[in-house]
């Protein structure tokens, strides 16, 4: 029987302030200790610090999912798109 493996990108407490990772039909899994402002890969899971932000999430498949406050007005802007798999910001 063949194995399937799934892909996973695993980013922690990242102080970087943009992010693309890659993978043809795993996850993203990632937390940042300071504002990113751009990230783009497949599935994204993102663990953000306590901040104010403007949340810009798209996904071709399916509605993102964000769990925290956003700010139209903020001075932080998050923009997250995914052509392949869903958004879960938190």
């Amino acid at each position: 029987m063949p194995q399937h493996h799934r892909e996973q990108c695993f980013v922690h407490n990242s102080r970087s302030n943009q992010l693309t990772a890659t993978t043809d039909s795993g996850e993203v899994l990632a937390s940042f200790s300071t504002a990113p402002t751009t990230v783009a890969a497949g599935h994204i899971n993102l663990t953000i610090s306590q901040a104010d932000y403007y949340i810009d999430a798209t996904s071709v498949v399916g509605t993102p999912t964000v769990t925290i406050p956003s700010n139209r007005y903020a001075g932080n802007t998050i923009t997250v798109k995914t052509q392949t798999g869903g958004i879960d910001i938190h």
